[in-house]
């Protein structure tokens, strides 16, 4: 079954059905960046759509930094072969939400071990010269799982419940100040990073996604294959499509509520 590589935004919810869970050793001044889902070494059922997930945890802390996150799927044990390349330019993000989720479904449809590899890049100022200087920088993210028959289902709300801390190579956290810097002979200004003391772990297993937010998602997916060129025998009628149309375009609206950015690919 082939389907059409294409965006699509049209996750949504309420701001209550997506929220994080913050312990006493997460400094509230450090924004947190990782991959939610999946889960490092964890298996999962086997299937033709994985949700691969990444949060921003004090997401208003991201703001001028025009992040950028990109990752690619290897498959096998040594991960030689890569798939599902994708980019995603949260320059323009509202991020007057928390957490801030982006959610994109990957076709993963074999057996199989599989790493979500992945960086994260932002603009900082560079003041190690006379003149301040925009730089940038970046992080790679990593998440090992497996997908087998007869292994757990992918069930979002389940896992994300759960109180455990992610591995450290899943995350990364910023020191983000809130001070920034001109660049002279420019109009652009440039974020103040600096160093967290006492040195700080990300953890993005800290997000947590509802029963009500989840089920969006899945929605969004199946509105997403319905529209392709070889749709599954539960789409709607053609005489349905119209209703259900008006209604993913509410649904749409609130997408930005919960800072929610959902994608599909093939």
């Amino acid at each position: 079954m082939h389907f059409p590589a294409r965006a699509v935004r049209s996750l949504v919810g309420l701001s209550a059905l997506l929220t994080a869970i913050v312990d006493a050793a997460n400094a509230p001044d450090l924004l947190d960046v990782g991959i939610v889902f999946p889960r490092e070494n964890e298996t999962y059922e086997l299937t033709d759509y994985v949700p691969i997930i990444f949060g921003l945890q004090n997401a208003d802390k991201a703001t001028n930094l025009h992040l950028i996150i990109d990752y690619f799927i290897r498959n096998g044990t040594e991960n030689r072969e890569t798939f599902s390349h994708s980019k995603y330019d949260l320059t323009d993000a509202d991020f007057s939400t928390e957490p801030y989720i982006v959610n994109h479904w990957r076709k993963v449809d074999t057996e199989g071990h599989f790493q979500v590899f992945g960086s994260v890049s932002w603009r900082l100022c560079d003041e190690s010269g006379e003149d301040v200087a925009m730089a940038r920088n970046s992080s790679n993210l990593s998440v090992h799982f497996e997908i087998k028959r007869g292994a757990q289902k992918i069930d979002i709300p389940t896992v994300t419940a759960a109180k455990i801390s992610c591995s450290e190579w899943s995350g990364i956290t910023l020191n983000v100040t809130g001070q920034t810097r001109r660049i002279p002979n420019s109009d652009e200004v440039c974020p103040v990073i600096v160093t967290p003391s006492p040195a700080a772990t990300a953890n993005p297993c800290r997000v947590e996604i509802g029963t009500a937010a989840a089920a969006s998602m899945s929605d969004a997916l199946h509105t997403s294959l319905c529209k392709g060129t070889n749709p599954p025998s539960d789409c709607p009628k053609d005489e349905d499509r119209s209703s259900k149309q008006l209604v993913v375009a509410v649904m749409a609206t609130f997408a930005a509520v919960i800072g929610v950015v959902g994608f599909l690919n093939t």
